[in-house]
């Protein structure tokens, strides 16, 4: 892949910049952007092997943008690693509920047992979703 331009740095510590002060979600949550400088972001991402189309990754989703907590994905591996770290339920919470529904607990039911919807509930069953369980 082609090195990145000045310009992709740029827009990458631009979203960065825009998530942490006008995206409630992330104000709301305390999650700043530690990065003294666009320079010091550059910098870091540089040492850890950014690439053009990467995306940043925060492994800990409950922490800032720093260095510490600041990683570099390509977007497809950004997408896996990011829904499993969102991820509500355990296995085992996903086994139970399957052998809920095969009792024939209803997916109302068996929702109002977890965090999570009913769609979510269903997704499940069906082996839309944590279908890798």
């Amino acid at each position: 892949m082609d090195n990145p331009s000045r310009k992709e740095y740029r827009r990458k510590y631009a979203g960065i910049e825009w998530r942490t002060t006008g995206n409630p979600h992330y104000v709301k949550r305390g999650i700043t952007n530690d990065f003294e400088s666009f320079e010091e972001f550059r910098n870091h991402a540089e040492e850890n092997g950014f690439q053009r189309g990467d995306h940043v990754h925060r492994p800990d989703r409950n922490s800032s943008y720093s260095k510490d907590n600041c990683s570099f994905l390509p977007e497809d591996e950004h997408r896996r690693v990011s829904g499993w770290e969102k991820r509500k339920l355990t296995e085992n919470q996903v086994k139970e509920i399957r052998l809920l529904h095969d009792s024939g607990l209803s997916t109302r039911k068996i929702a109002s047992k977890y965090p999570v919807s009913q769609t979510v509930i269903w997704r499940i069953i069906k082996g839309l979703s944590y279908n890798d369980w």
